[in-house]
């Protein structure tokens, strides 16, 4: 059981990976700022949080 759940950490830890390189990338142009200012930002915190924890524990 331990070797599947490390198999899944692993792969969400990539994906929070490049979901948080994409974020930032798209924070950088002020169209996307604006759309991310429009977007539910509590949503967006939420999960850039538990990323970045999932990020931390994992590496």
């Amino acid at each position: 059981m331990m070797p599947s759940i490390m198999r899944f950490l692993q792969r969400f830890q990539s994906l929070a990976k490049t979901g948080l390189l994409l974020y930032s990338t798209l924070l950088k142009s002020n169209k996307t700022l604006n759309v991310v200012s429009l977007t539910s930002s509590s949503s967006l915190d939420t999960l850039t949080r538990s990323s970045l924890v999932v990020i931390l524990l994992t590496g």
